[in-house]
Order: C-alpha cells, then structure tokens, then sequence
C-alpha cells in the first residue's frame, strides 16, 4: 500500500535525509501514487547521495519518470546512465532505450 507508506517514509526522510534507502523507496511511493513531480524530485536526492546501492535503480526509475511525463532527453540521459554502470539494471534500460529510440528520434 504505497500510500499508506508515504507518511512514515517522509516522517523517516526527516529524520535522517541522506539515508538513500528512505529517500528511494519514498521516491518510488510517490511515483507509484502518480505524484510524479515529488517522485522526481526524491529520486534526484537519492542519485545525488552517490554511489550506493540504490544510485542504478534511481537512475532507471528516473528515466521511467521523465518518459511518462514525454521528457524524452532527459529519459535518454538516465537511460544511458544506467547502461554505462553496467549493473544489474543496465539489460532492462538497454531494451528501454531500444524500444524507445525507434520510436522517438534523438533531438539532435
């Protein structure tokens, strides 16, 4: 019940706002409840707290954001972030951005 998460999670977050653990599952809370802003936004925190072990996740729940929202650029830019960690994640963001490419040509 993301939702029902939102309130202790940012309860949480002020507690201790550079926990990345919070600050990722309260950014994917919010994306999941279509507060896509505040998704955004907490997500971009969890990326900026480093190289930890949700920083690959965010980035891919980043890109997922910016195309929902048709923010085409910046979706390519984490996309390709998260290939170029070569994690767990990057065969999913390889696929996305493939698929996502074909049908939406670079701006440049």
């Amino acid at each position: 019940d993301y939702v029902s998460a939102i309130p202790g999670l940012e309860d949480a977050a002020k507690l201790d706002p550079n926990a990345p653990n919070i600050s990722f599952f309260l950014g994917a809370c919010y994306l999941l409840t279509d507060r896509n802003t505040d998704g955004i936004n907490t997500l971009q925190h969890t990326v900026a707290l480093g190289d930890t072990v949700f920083f690959e996740e965010a980035h891919l729940l980043l890109a997922k954001a910016h195309l929902h929202r048709g923010e085409f650029e910046k979706a390519r830019t984490e996309l390709k972030a998260v290939i170029g960690l070569g994690g767990d994640f990057a065969p999913e963001a390889q696929v996305i951005l493939d698929k996502f490419s074909e049908e939406v040509p670079s701006a440049k």
